[in-house]
């Protein structure tokens, strides 16, 4: 794991439980993952959980928080045209949000990706698959964002976090000769 560092979290501000960990030049955070079978009750709210109330957001349950499925004032297909033709917010609050620095970021990322990263803009984001190695099967969707010369942020699915910290601490753990 020679040149990459990661830290990852799930909304460390709003989680029950946090997790360290450390193994040479590579670190962790992040928090306990939360089903989708909670309690209504016993939800989390994201911060924007106001502001999807406030604009007719129907609130579903999902890896433990209160999430808009849809709003009131605009039909599903309304709702596509009017991102498609403007923008829309996308809440990822709820979701596992990693950082991966270092010389070897690119490279790390380009071998568990099927996405070029090295000649990524600053400040671009894919939507793209993290691997399965030999089989080429897709582990889990995320977003890459580049936001620094050596430094990629992640964001992969809350209710995966489990899953998904695994891979990429097995991947971490075989890149490079560890």
């Amino acid at each position: 794991m020679k040149g990459i560092a990661m830290a990852a979290w799930a909304r460390p501000a709003l989680a029950t439980s946090r997790l360290t960990t450390r193994v040479g030049a590579f670190s962790q955070r992040g928090a306990a993952r939360h089903g989708s079978d909670v309690a209504v009750g016993d939800l989390k709210k994201t911060p924007l959980y106001d502001y999807h109330v406030a604009n007719g957001g129907k609130m579903v349950p999902f890896a433990g928080y209160h999430m808009p499925v849809q709003y009131s004032n605009l039909s599903l297909a309304d709702s596509h045209h009017f991102t498609r033709n403007h923008a829309s917010i996308f809440d990822v609050s709820h979701m596992v949000q990693h950082i991966f620095k270092g010389p070897n970021a690119a490279a790390f990322l380009e071998r568990v990706t099927p996405s070029s990263w090295a000649t990524q803009g600053n400040m671009q984001s894919k939507l793209t698959t993290f691997l399965w190695p030999g089989t080429g099967g897709i582990v889990d969707d995320t977003v890459i964002t580049r936001i620094g010369e050596d430094e990629y942020y992640v964001v992969t699915n809350g209710a995966c976090l489990d899953k998904d910290t695994k891979y990429i601490d097995d991947q971490l753990g075989s890149f490079g000769g560890g």
